[in-house]
């Protein structure tokens, strides 16, 4: 498990740029990392690295790097629950969720 983007998701991040730059009105984005729970001393580190990648990309295509900010959540919100292979595999993910301007990290919150 590492932070670096892979090939097959270069697509998805153009598209998402793409998308981006065509909505202006979307004046804050969450880019969130998730982890599996193995490892939860560095799960929420490696979040916030994942989503530090997407973010650094999403700004090298374009986006106003304003407008997006990385937010590191570890294992705090898996999306399933289990320690299965395909449990552990569904909860390394990045999510992306619009916030209200000035918004900032807090994973924390609901």
């Amino acid at each position: 498990d590492d932070d670096e983007l892979r090939a097959e998701s270069l697509p998805t991040l153009d598209a998402l740029a793409t998308f981006l730059q065509n909505h202006p009105d979307i004046v804050r984005l969450e880019v969130q990392g998730h982890t599996d729970d193995r490892g939860l001393e560095v799960g929420r580190p490696l979040g916030m690295a994942r989503a530090t990648t997407i973010v650094e990309g999403l700004v090298a295509r374009g986006v106003d790097g304003a407008r997006l900010y990385a937010c590191g959540y570890g294992a705090l919100r898996p999306r399933v629950s289990g320690t299965s292979q395909v449990a552990r595999a569904a909860n390394r993910r990045i999510e992306l969720v619009v916030r209200a301007e000035g918004a900032t990290c807090n994973p924390q919150a609901p």
